[in-house]
């Protein structure tokens, strides 16, 4: 069944953007001194971890086609630790940790859900298609010399 092969991940990143907004909610009216900056982005990169954890899990156990999407995935939780890492920083305010978690967090969260949402078999038609428009582009593209 397709419609919760993601499930654990979504939970544990919705943990993840909560905590984010709770955390950086209480620091945002005060000085945050190096040391509460330090536990801020240890906290939210311990969940950041568990999110690719879920991840990672849920990938190699569903028998479905999550393979494909694995490095945006991977790469989009990647960028929410930078901008969690960000935080640490005395440059960095820290409600606003670059380049934006909330800009990072709330579409790979819709990405999620969305492979929740189509079978194997459309996701796998979509990727061939897109695969085959890229490969044409690029011969295209490509002088023979």
């Amino acid at each position: 069944m397709f419609g919760m092969r993601t499930l654990t991940t979504q939970v544990r990143l919705k943990r993840l953007i909560r905590q984010h907004a709770e955390l950086v909610g209480q620091s945002r009216d005060q000085t945050v001194d190096s040391l509460r900056r330090a536990v801020i982005a240890a906290r939210l990169l311990d969940l950041a971890d568990s999110v690719k954890a879920a991840w990672v899990s849920e990938r190699g156990s569903s028998g479905c086609k999550l393979e494909l999407m694995n490095d945006h995935v991977e790469s989009e939780l990647e960028r929410l630790k930078g901008s969690i890492r960000a935080i640490q920083s005395p440059a960095t305010e820290v409600g606003a940790s670059p380049p934006g978690f909330q800009r990072i967090a709330l579409p790979l969260l819709f990405l999620l859900r969305g492979l929740d949402e189509i079978g194997d078999d459309l996701l796998v038609g979509w990727w061939s298609a897109s695969s085959e428009r890229s490969l044409l582009v690029g011969a295209v593209r490509t002088p023979h010399r």
